[in-house]
């Protein structure tokens, strides 16, 4: 589906990307706020794949 894209500022569409580690809710919730080495890589390649920018896509 094609997405209007001039009002997104940040290049990133995070609902393009399956949301396993819920970053929307990090930091909302009591005891939701730390990040292990696992959750981190999760939330970096959820970002990746997230991500508008062609240059910081994972090759």
């Amino acid at each position: 589906m094609n997405v209007n894209q001039t009002t997104i500022t940040s290049g990133i569409i995070y609902e393009r990307t399956m949301q396993l580690v819920d970053l929307y809710n990090f930091n909302r919730e009591e005891n939701f706020n730390t990040a292990g080495s696992n959750y981190f890589k999760q939330a970096l390649l959820e970002m990746h794949l997230a991500s508008n920018y062609p240059n910081i896509k994972q090759q």
